[in-house]
Formats: C-alpha cells, structure tokens, sequence
C-alpha cells in the first residue's frame, strides 16, 4: 500500500488541500510553518516537520540535505543524534546526487540507510529507484504550491506524531565534537 504525502512551505498552509496521510512543512528557517495553524488544519493527519538548519533533531522527523540548507556532515550529525534523541531512525530528504555523496559518507560513520536513517528522496519525474532505505519519492510539484510524494514504507509514521514528556539527552558528535542538548519531543 502507498500513501500520499504532501510537502510545502508555512506561507502556503492555507492553500493546501486536504487529501493526504501526511504533510510536511518547515519546522525552523525562513520558510517555516506556524506550527499551532499546522495542526489546526490537518488535526487528524500525520504532520511532520522538516529541518533546515540542522539545529533541530529534538523536534523535526526530517533532516533537508540541499544546497543551502545541510551539508553532508551537518546531515551526519543530524541523523546521529536524532536516533539518539528518538531511539529510532530520522529520515533524509535530498535528490540522487546528494544521496550519492550521503551514503557512504554516512556509511563510513558508521550510519547505515534502513537501518539507522531512511531517506525520502526527490525524483521529480515519478521513477521508483529501489535504494535501500528509501521510503518514498517526491514526484511532482502541484501548482507551484506544494510537492506531492508517495511513500511506500507503511511503517514510516504509521500513525500521529504525538508529544511526550522533556528528558534532557546529550549527544557527542562522531568528530569529538560539540555536545549537543536536546530534548525528546515525539514517540511513536
């Protein structure tokens, strides 16, 4: 079974149409959703928010791996701590060429696609590349609003993103780096 997901930018929220299992919108940076208008409008839909800064693995379920948002190493860490944070994958989204570079990249820190992040990848043209750890395929932009893809994973977001009670987690980058605190903000 496929479900179809709708993604956009918060200034388009009021233009989206119901009919999806699951949207997506900015959870930080300048295209950010307002997220209490979010849930107003698909209170029964699965909602998940998409970060582009890399700064927010305590509350958004996607990491955004394009130019100008993160980098291959930002998407490193940010798949590291979120599996962390969550206990769980987090999901990448980014075209073929930028998977190219994650993978392995992320393989040699010891991140495997499927098993410690999945990835939503965008085609653009509909085509189904059956990598390991795709969970679905951005296809097409509808009326310059919002993106619409098919997820094939029916376990990737079974059902509402829900909130739970704040636990303070700290987290080492893979570099020795920075420690990072958060807090656990979803569960199944």
């Amino acid at each position: 079974m496929t479900r179809t997901m709708f993604d956009f930018t918060g200034a388009n929220l009021g233009r989206i149409p119901a009919g999806a299992s699951i949207y997506a919108s900015y959870g930080n940076g300048k295209y950010a959703v307002d997220e209490e208008e979010f849930a107003r409008q698909f209170p029964d839909a699965i909602r998940l928010l998409i970060d582009v800064l890399g700064t927010a693995a305590d509350r958004c379920q996607i990491a955004d791996v394009e130019q100008g948002d993160l980098t291959i190493a930002t998407a490193i860490q940010w798949i590291q701590s979120y599996k962390v944070l969550h206990g769980k994958p987090g999901t990448v989204y980014g075209s073929r060429d930028t998977m190219d570079a994650l993978v392995p990249a992320a393989s040699g820190a010891g991140q495997l696609a499927g098993f410690d992040y999945h990835i939503w990848l965008a085609t653009l043209d509909g085509s189904d590349p059956q990598r390991p750890g795709v969970i679905g395929v951005q296809d097409k932009t509808v009326d310059n609003l919002y993106d619409h893809s098919v997820i094939y994973d029916d376990n990737w977001y079974p059902g509402p993103v829900t909130l739970s009670a704040s636990v303070n987690v700290h987290v080492t980058s893979a570099d020795g780096g920075e420690h990072w605190a958060a807090q656990i903000a979803d569960v199944w």
